[in-house]
């Protein structure tokens, strides 16, 4: 088994969470960043993107680093599929059996 650790830097967050909204919004929620009277001001898509996208603007770089790995993990299995599609295009046998972010 080999392990493979990419680092990203100068990642560009809001853009990336943009694209997230509804992920954001939910992992957001469960940390407690999102008090109950925000998820109550969260009552159409709309109002919904406005209010995480304001908490994006304010949040440190720090905060947003955590959140994108939250993202990553939950989407594990998606990106462990898109990297096995990835290999198999270009021929690499094997199996990624394992993704995780961690904040550095």
């Amino acid at each position: 088994m080999i392990e493979l650790t990419l680092l990203v830097e100068d990642l560009e967050y809001t853009d990336l969470l943009d694209k997230q909204m509804p992920v954001i919004f939910e992992a957001m929620s469960k940390n407690g960043d999102i008090s109950g009277p925000l998820k109550l001001a969260c009552n159409s898509p709309e109002a919904t993107t406005k209010i995480v996208k304001g908490l994006l603007k304010i949040m440190s770089r720090d905060q947003k680093e955590k959140l994108c790995c939250k993202l990553v993990n939950s989407n594990r299995e998606k990106l462990m599929r898109k990297a096995n599609e990835f290999a198999a295009r270009y021929g690499v046998e094997g199996k990624v059996i394992g993704c995780t972010a961690t904040k550095r």
